[in-house]
């Protein structure tokens, strides 16, 4: 698990997004993760 959120963490701050909308979809990631 902790890997698929790492991964998603370097592919969302690899986009160079606003840092904002990074934690905000990192929330939800994680959320999706523990609710499967």
């Amino acid at each position: 698990m902790f890997r698929i959120i790492r991964a998603s963490l370097n592919s969302l701050i690899s986009q160079a997004e606003d840092p904002e909308k990074i934690l905000e979809q990192a929330v939800d990631d994680m959320q999706q993760d523990l609710i499967q």
